[in-house]
Formats: C-alpha cells, sequence, structure tokens
C-alpha cells in the first residue's frame, strides 16, 4: 500500500472579509522592535545573499499556432522588459525536457475542498484515463495530490503509470466533497505573522464562513505545496484540477478593512514569491466559462490578471486560482469532456521551454511591484511566463 505524505494547512490563514453586521476587528498593535544583530560576511557570501534576493530566474514557454513548443530560439531572440526598462540577461538556457537529466516534475492535484462528489470522481476517472495512455515510462516525474479538509496529501513521485494508477485507484472509495463543519466554530482571522489582532469567530453554518473556510484552506495549501518544493531542485508543473476557490465577492460580505486589504496584499507578496522562487508554473485546469481565456479577456479581467500593485487595490479575488496561474506563467483551461487529453496536452506544451535571468535593483520600499513583459523578435509565436514580481530592498 502506498504511503501518503500529508502536510499540515498552513499557521498563517489567509486574510478574511469581513462578514456582514460583524464588528470590526481591534486595531492591529504595533510588534516590539528588535535591535538587529550584524552578521559578518565575505564579498562571495555578500554576493550570494544578493542574488538570491535579487536575481530574478524565469521559465518561459514558447509555442507556435498549433501550441507546440518551440525550441530553437537563441537568446538574441528574446527582449525582457522589467516596467518597461530593457534588461541584460545574466544567463540564458533552453531547456528540453526529454533530454533533461532532471526534467520537470508535474503534480496532479485533485481539489477535493471546492468540488461536488460528482466532479471529484470525474477528475479522478480522468487521471486514471490519462495514466493508461501512452507507454509504460513518463517523461517526467509526477505525483498524484489531494486537497482535503486537513491539508494536502501527496503520493511519491513516479513515472511508472501503474506505480501512479495504483495510487489513483486507492483513492476511488476514499474521496468526497469537504463541507463546512457542523458543530464546532471556526475562527476568521488576519495574517498573524503581519498584523496580530484579536480574531473574530462565527457559527460555521452561516453560508459566508463556509464560503471563508474554502479560501483560506486552499491558499494556505497552496501556499505550503510551493514552499514544499522550495529546497527541490527543478522544476515543478501543478495542474490544479477544479474551478477554484471562492472570491469572497459576495455582496453580504462587508467592505474590507484597511487592515484587511494589507493582509491580503502581503499573503499575496508572500504567495507570489514563493512559487516564483520553486519554480512553480501552476495550471488551471477544468476552469468554469465564468472566468474566460486570457486572450479574451475584458477590462475587468484586465485588472484581476495583470496583478495588484498596492494594498490598497488587494482583494480576496487578488488571490484567486486563476489570476495566480496566468501571473505564474501556466495556462488557465477550460476543459471539455476529454479532461485526459487536456492533461497531456498541457504537459506536452511545457516539456520544451527557456530559463532566463536577470538582476533585479533593490527596491526603494518592500515589496515593489514590477511588471514583467518578453518580446520575440519573430512573430506568430506566444509567449507564456512570469507576468510580474515584487521586488525586495
Amino acid at each position: 500500500m502506498q504511503r501518503w505524505v500529508t502536510s499540515c494547512t498552513l499557521i498563517l490563514c489567509a486574510a478574511s472579509s469581513s462578514l456582514a453586521q460583524q464588528a470590526p476587528p481591534p486595531t492591529p498593535k504595533t510588534p516590539e522592535r528588535t535591535t538587529p544583530t550584524l552578521i559578518p560576511r565575505t564579498r562571495d557570501q555578500r554576493e550570494m545573499r544578493y542574488q538570491a534576493q535579487h536575481r530574478i530566474v524565469l521559465k518561459v514557454v514558447v509555442t507556435d499556432a498549433a501550441n507546440q513548443p518551440v525550441s530553437d530560439l537563441r537568446e538574441q531572440d528574446f527582449m525582457l522588459l522589467d516596467h518597461g526598462q530593457a534588461q541584460t540577461f545574466t544567463s540564458f538556457q533552453a531547456v528540453d525536457d526529454s533530454k533533461a537529466a532532471r526534467p520537470s516534475r508535474v503534480i496532479l492535484l485533485l481539489d477535493t475542498v471546492n468540488n461536488s462528489s460528482r466532479a471529484i470522481e470525474h477528475d479522478r476517472h480522468e487521471i486514471e484515463t490519462y495514466l493508461h495512455q501512452g507507454p509504460s515510462t513518463l517523461s517526467n516525474p509526477t505525483s498524484i495530490a489531494v486537497l482535503a479538509g486537513s491539508g494536502t496529501a501527496m503520493g511519491p513521485s513516479s513515472r511508472d503509470r501503474e506505480d501512479l494508477l495504483a495510487q489513483v485507484r486507492q483513492l476511488k472509495d476514499q474521496l468526497g466533497p469537504v463541507t463546512c463543519h457542523d458543530s464546532s466554530d471556526i475562527t476568521l482571522s488576519s495574517l498573524p505573522a503581519w498584523t496580530p489582532s484579536a480574531p473574530a469567530t462565527v457559527q460555521s453554518t452561516h453560508p459566508l464562513a463556509c464560503l471563508n473556510e474554502r479560501f483560506e484552506r486552499s491558499v494556505s495549501a497552496l501556499y505550503k505545496l510551493a514552499a514544499q518544493q522550495i529546497t527541490v531542485p527543478g522544476r515543478v508543473l501543478l495542474l490544479w484540477l477544479g474551478p477554484g476557490w471562492p472570491l469572497l465577492n459576495e455582496k453580504e460580505f462587508t467592505h474590507d478593512s484597511a487592515a484587511v486589504r494589507e493582509n491580503f496584499f502581503h499573503y499575496l507578496v508572500e504567495l507570489s514569491t514563493i512559487l516564483r522562487e520553486s519554480q512553480v508554473t501552476l495550471e488551471a485546469v477544468s476552469t468554469p466559462d465564468l472566468v474566460r481565456k486570457t486572450e479574451f479577456r475584458n477590462d475587468h479581467d484586465n485588472a484581476f490578471f495583470e496583478g495588484v500593485p498596492t494594498a490598497e487595490e488587494a482583494t480576496a479575488g487578488s488571490l484567486g486560482l486563476q489570476a495566480l496561474a496566468h501571473q505564474s506563467g501556466g495556462q488557465i483551461i477550460v476543459a471539455g469532456k476529454d479532461l485526459a487529453a487536456e492533461i497531456t496536452q498541457s504537459i506536452a506544451a511545457e516539456n520544451a521551454y527557456y530559463v532566463l535571468s536577470f538582476d533585479s535593483p533593490p527596491a526603494t520600499n518592500p515589496a515593489e511591484f514590477h511588471t514583467l513583459r518578453i518580446n520575440l523578435t519573430q512573430p506568430g509565436l506566444k509567449i507564456r511566463s512570469n507576468t510580474l514580481f515584487y521586488a525586495q530592498p
């Protein structure tokens, strides 16, 4: 029997929108200041620290009109713009996973927190169908993960289709939708790491509380999962199977206070950074039609996808699955009847990519918002990569 490694829900729960008629939280206390300790470093150590904080590494996928990867481009074919300013590459590499010593790792995540029983079983069956196709050995090490009420459980990585099929079959009678707690209360709080405040407690049977709980569980699980990858070398392709978590934009929620928006923004900066630094490309699969593909978006979608420069503009929707997927360079796939084929095509389109890096100068202020744009000398090609980052001093 396969053993599953279970990760607890992230301690830092996502910031919560206030419920209607809920009293506002008390003013956050200012954390006590501590005297910094100066640590002597050699020149090489200072250089390594600078690069860790300011060298931006990007994974760039280029595809043609048929969505096939283009792998024969050179460094001079790319132009990288950071906030509209051309940047000089510190490194450039073309990668072909079929020939790489360490190919990209794939995680197929079943979302039981934000899905119905029927949809969960459909997605599980489509993963099984995907694993039945092709040669016995996969080109990419693959893991099967499940988002449940207690956090994210992930099976061992394998290229063997039969090993992975055994894991998926084992889940057949174990999966079910996660509902809010029936009798106990849940705690809706701000992010304690940034703005400590007394939590506000509401009955879990309240429909808004259930939405809030699903939001917290999902976003916290994504952060935890990305943080686990940061010490593992290589790129990760995370296919999130499900419609995504609530955006907490129902009219019954009261207007977010400045403190709540600040917490949303801080969490967004941390989550965006950990996804980039752990080399995770997030792909939203089986997305509902209410979020359009980015090629056909309107002005409202632009604000959703293009990121949040300041805390004043942050909402729970800023942490939506589709927005984070687009900003990480992933695809937003409105799956049809053949989800197994969508998984196959999604992974195949990612098997050839480019690794670019450049040095970002120290920011003037913490969490300084930067947009990224990559242009090509060759017309008719499409690019997917990180669209933004938050620079630090």
